[in-house]
């Protein structure tokens, strides 16, 4: 804990050091997994200053509890028989960049948003989508005609992202054979999209 400023103001706050993953050994190679913790974008993810200069905002949150709001969709959506979109009145939904992938061309790619309850689609109806309403789609549809589509585009999709517009990028023909799995009474897989770091192994002759 510091309790002054570099003014020497009164000024009290942390320097903290979080740790975003962990080390692990696989075969002859050591790889880092960054899945014990994620920085997301929150609500308000950039945000204007007076200096003309953006700041963008940013919330932690635990890989686990996304991994359970994602397990959550799944075994509710394969329950309910349904999903909800958040869309414009043209139709448009609400989409937000990829955190962890780009297009050839650096464009980070699409990934658009679902979830199981209407609750949780009204909530984000705000800021850049307010005026936005929440859509019911029988998961049939969403399944065959929905996910196939998103699947063709390259674009990801982002079940029951949180408040702080935090939650896992999944791709869509994972996230179709998830439901599907849950749905036959078979334990669903899980997957999402991240971006693990391959660390060669060092040289221990080697110096800097």
């Amino acid at each position: 804990m510091q309790r002054f400023g570099g003014s020497l103001n009164l000024h009290v706050h942390l320097h903290v050091i979080v740790p975003d993953g962990v080390f692990v050994r696989d075969g002859s190679r050591v790889r880092f997994r960054g899945r014990a913790l994620r920085f997301e974008p929150d609500g308000a993810r950039v945000a204007p200053r007076a200096n003309g200069s953006t700041l963008v905002r940013m919330s932690l949150h635990l890989t686990a509890e996304l991994e359970t709001a994602y397990g959550r969709f799944v075994e509710r959506v394969a329950t309910s028989d349904e999903v909800w979109v958040l869309v414009a009145a043209d139709r448009t939904g609400a989409v937000v960049p990829s955190h962890h992938l780009a297009e050839d061309d650096g464009e980070l790619v699409s990934v658009e948003l679902v979830f199981s309850d209407r609750a949780y689609a009204a909530r984000l109806a705000r800021e850049e989508w307010e005026g936005y309403a929440a859509l019911r789609l029988p998961l049939g549809n969403y399944l065959n005609r929905v996910l196939p589509a998103l699947a063709k585009r390259g674009a990801l999709v982002m079940p029951n992202a949180n408040a702080d517009l935090a939650g896992l990028e999944v791709r869509p023909d994972d996230l179709r054979a998830a439901v599907l799995a849950a749905k036959a009474g078979g334990v669903p897989d899980l997957r999402f999209v991240q971006s693990p770091i391959d660390i060669q192994p060092l040289d221990p002759l080697h110096r800097h």
